[in-house]
């Protein structure tokens, strides 16, 4: 999965920089925990994750569409 996202990446942008996913932390723990998987340790699903994954997307993209100010 790292490596297709690397390549749709590298697809998007037109250049291989070390530091294009700097700062994407907190939305993959993000969309880990609304796909269901426990801050506590326990098991998740992989079709949860990419729900999750979905829902900050939307979220990103339909806030960035509005002009939100992000402070």
């Amino acid at each position: 999965m790292a490596g297709t996202e690397v390549v749709l990446l590298l697809s998007r942008l037109g250049a291989g920089l070390p530091t294009v996913g700097i700062g994407f932390e907190f939305q993959v723990i993000v969309a880990t925990i609304l796909g269901g998987t426990s801050l506590l340790g326990g098991e998740g699903s992989v079709i949860g994750m990419a729900v999750g994954a979905i829902i900050v997307g939307v979220l990103n993209n339909g806030l960035n569409l509005l002009v939100v100010q992000s402070f």
